[in-house]
């Protein structure tokens, strides 16, 4: 294998030579510079929730799938605990020996296995971090990812590259994979993620496990998510109160949500039949408390707090504009106007033309005229 010397964050890596391999996936090990930016944010996001926990034991950190190493010692050297830096690949785990010893000068406590993931998922060993990043889809990983966990209160990070089977563009696969009805749809990625959510959760309860969203988003080619865990029945009923049915006019663009036992009118006051997705995730994609905490320079980030506070599905400035006697409007008009009136408006992290608001639909429509 070519190799390269590297650097990420504070530590020292090597890596598959980048000119030698076209793409991340053709080198023998995998490793994608352009996520270094979720790394940054994912050992952040761990170190604060390692942080406020109370446990009389020392935790450890599982990167299920980890390639170079690299998320695994990046989150020893954040967070001061022991981690686990797994890989089924006896290639992959030469180099995070390789890179274990490139930086044991510095406070890390990693320990390099050689094992298939949901093996080691399946074992004895409890974690108070799981950290599942495959290359496509989690669904393979997810049941036993739930059987490593601390019951008492643990941390699910999860990442999913099959965005086409979860927006909506294949809704057989994501049936296959998820048990989910979706179609393409007018919201696409943020119905991805809430598809991920609920996913994770349907997984966790058959456990009796609650995953509380703390922070989920949509960036470039994958959707991630980090799940508050603890086994908790009264938890889990209180996520199904917030799982229900999408339903969408294609005519009008009519958007109705209804819990998931719950009833919902398909018909819509134009005539049309409604489109529906589900059961998904109709809640929050976040935990305003916990993302106050994140301290992390990323633009990202910023929109993800401030539209956190907003369970409502986003609205696109371009297919308010097609609606009739509509306008072409800056989403800037949208947030302004709404804030004014008193409602919640916020840019998304979903569209560039978009935005999010706790408004009723009609106020919204008006305000394209």
């Amino acid at each position: 294998m070519k190799i390269q010397k590297t650097q990420e964050g504070d530590i020292d890596l090597i890596i598959p030579n980048q000119n030698k391999y076209g793409e991340p996936e053709e080198a023998p090990v995998f490793y994608n510079p352009i996520m270094e930016k979720d790394r940054d944010l994912s050992a952040e996001v761990i170190y604060k929730f390692l942080k406020e926990m109370e446990e009389d034991k020392e935790p450890k950190i599982l990167d299920a799938l980890s390639a170079t190493g690299v998320r695994g010692i990046r989150y020893s050297e954040k967070t001061g605990a022991k981690s686990i830096a797994n890989d089924a690949n006896p290639k992959a785990v030469q180099i995070i020996k390789k890179n274990i010893e490139l930086n044991e000068d510095r406070d890390i406590e990693v320990e390099p296995r050689e094992e298939d993931a949901n093996r080691i998922m399946t074992g004895r060993e409890k974690f108070e971090v799981v950290d599942i990043d495959p290359f496509g889809s989690p669904a393979p990983f997810l049941n036993n990812a739930f059987k490593s966990l601390n019951p008492r209160k643990s941390l699910l990070a999860v990442t999913a590259t099959d965005l086409g089977a979860l927006s909506g563009h294949y809704p057989k696969t994501c049936f296959r994979r998820y048990g989910i009805k979706t179609i393409e749809n007018p919201w696409e990625h943020e119905i991805g993620l809430r598809n991920l959510i609920t996913a994770v959760q349907k997984q966790g309860s058959i456990h009796r496990f609650t995953a509380d969203p703390l922070l989920c988003y949509w960036r470039r080619h994958y959707y991630r998510g980090f799940f508050e865990v603890r086994e908790s029945k009264s938890g889990i009923n209180r996520n199904f109160e917030k799982t229900g049915y999408i339903g969408y006019c294609e005519n009008c663009g009519e958007r109705r949500k209804a819990k998931l036992f719950n009833k919902l009118n398909t018909k819509c006051s134009c005539g049309a039949e409604l489109k529906v997705i589900g059961p998904t995730w109709i809640g929050y994609l976040g935990n305003d408390e916990f993302l106050e905490k994140i301290e992390f320079p990323d633009p990202l980030l910023s929109k993800i707090k401030r539209e956190s506070a907003v369970k409502e599905l986003h609205y696109d400035t371009h297919r308010l504009s097609r609606i009739k006697g509509g306008k072409a409007r800056k989403k800037s008009h949208y947030i302004d106007e709404l804030s004014k009136k008193g409602y919640k408006a916020s840019e998304t992290m979903f569209t560039g033309h978009g935005f999010r608001t706790n408004a009723p639909r009609k106020e919204v429509v008006e305000l394209s005229k």
